[in-house]
This record gives C-alpha cells, structure tokens and sequence, in this order.
C-alpha cells in the first residue's frame, strides 16, 4: 500500500512538471515566452532591431563604416514603419490584403535603400542569401 501511494505521488509530481508552461486560450501563445512586467510577449524596439540587422549585414558582407551607418537608418526607419502599421492594424481591424499590400510596400522599400547603399557584389551577394 505504501509503495502504491509512494508511486502515485511520484507520478504526479513528475506529470504536474509537464503542464508548467500555461497557453494563453486567446492567443495560443505559451506564457513562459510573456515578458514579466506587462504580461505581453517581449519585442525587441525599432532601434535594438535595427541594430541587430545593420550588424548581422556588417558580419555577412564587411560594410564600411558609412554603409553600416545608412543601413541602420535604413533599417531603423523600416522598423518603425512595421510597427506603426501594425498598431494601426490593431486598432483599426484593418482588412488582411490591405495589411499584406502595406506591409509588401515596406519591404520593397527596404530593398530599394538598400540596392543604393550596398555595391552590386554585395546586393547580389545579399539576394541570393536572403531571397
């Protein structure tokens, strides 16, 4: 009798283990991943997503100093584009193909800055990578 309660109390703590990590019903998102003081998932800023780009870039295709620089601005202002455009898809329940065609708009933008900034070796360097 004693094992079979010894066992029982085992198996539930090792099964109460399992289900630590709540899902969120109304976004089907896991709660481990919520940044703490907001309850909300974490997102890096514009500028922290900037900067992260402008230096993966540096570390794929050596930039110089001048083309880090205009591709952070570059980057740093595709960001918040991004970001503006989905607070007001947020707020406004703005129609899937409207938020598509806008969000196109922004990439095809990032992509002409950035055919100006970098050399042709390293466009085309950047397009057989990225797309």
């Amino acid at each position: 009798m004693k094992k079979l309660a010894f066992l029982a109390a085992l198996g539930f703590i090792l099964t109460s283990n399992v289900f630590a990590q709540r899902v969120d019903r109304d976004n089907n998102r896991n709660t481990a991943y919520m940044h703490e003081r907001n309850s909300r998932p974490y997102r890096a800023s514009p500028e922290e997503i900037a900067h992260q780009k402008s230096e993966e870039l540096d570390r794929r295709f050596r930039l110089s100093g001048s083309q880090q620089r205009k591709v952070e601005a570059l980057a740093l202002r595709t960001e918040r584009e991004k970001q503006d455009l989905e607070k007001r898809d947020r707020m406004r329940g703005m129609p899937e193909y409207k938020y598509r065609k806008e969000m196109q708009r922004i990439q095809n933008d990032w992509e002409k800055g950035l055919r100006s900034i970098l050399t042709r070796k390293q466009y085309d360097s950047y397009r057989d990578r990225w797309n």
